[in-house]
């Protein structure tokens, strides 16, 4: 009897430790006015170059005519839903040399973090009023500048839609980056582009060795468990 309880108990800590190695739930990373409903606008108003709360704007290097704003579009700018009641812009005359055209960036409060699977997603949209660009979402680090990973134009929103950039980043134990501070850079490459609903996620990723180790010793245990002396 005393064995059997020893056995359970040992196969309880296993199945804690196999948990813990186990994929966990996605919690989402606090990204400030991520609909753009900050400052309000009217319909069809919208704000000058730099003013969207929790947001820095950056004209390109060469300093062309560049706005990054936020507007509120008519109920017939668009055909497809956007969240809220506003949306984010940026816009330029001409490309500089390092495609930074006119972007806007939030440094966030989080740091990059090991065995962690990061999921940035946006909102882009074709204004239909203006021509096109293009845009880059970019995941970074604040120190270094790095780019993590990033979405280059791979979607064409047709006019007045809006579709989703989805990108997906997982830091490694021998990430060099870790430790640093997360950011988020929109950039529209050239003329008018609108953004909206930027949402981060991080989940934990399993540590295979451990989560082998661990179910191993479980099935091991019960083994033992379900063996039966000899007469």
């Amino acid at each position: 009897m005393k064995r059997n309880i020893g056995i359970y108990f040992l196969s309880g800590i296993c199945m804690m430790f196999l948990a813990a190695a186990l994929p966990g739930t996605a919690s989402s990373i606090t990204v400030q006015n991520y609909s753009f409903e900050t400052p309000v606008y009217s319909d069809g108003g919208g704000g000058i170059s730099g003013a969207i709360d929790g947001w820095i704007g950056a004209r390109s290097s060469g300093g062309e005519w560049s706005i990054s704003s936020i507007r509120n579009p008519y109920a017939t700018d668009y055909t497809s839903a956007y969240d809220g009641s506003q949306v984010a812009f940026s816009r330029s005359n001409v490309m500089d040399t390092v495609g930074f055209v006119s972007s806007f960036y939030q440094d966030l409060g989080d740091v990059l973090t090991a065995n962690t699977t990061y999921r940035l997603r946006v909102d882009i949209g074709n204004p239909g009023s203006a021509s096109f660009g293009g845009y880059t979402v970019q995941l970074m680090t604040v120190e270094g500048n790095s780019v993590l990973v990033q979405d280059i134009n791979t979607l064409a929103p047709a006019d007045k839609q809006f579709l989703i950039s989805d990108i997906f980043y997982t830091a490694l134990a021998s990430d060099t980056n870790l430790g640093r501070h997360l950011r988020i850079n929109l950039i529209s490459l050239g003329s008018q582009t609108d953004f909206d609903n930027v949402r981060l996620d991080a989940a934990p990723v399993p540590i295979p060795n451990v989560a082998w180790l661990f179910s191993s010793g479980v099935v091991t245990l019960f083994g033992l468990k379900r063996r039966r002396p000899k007469l």
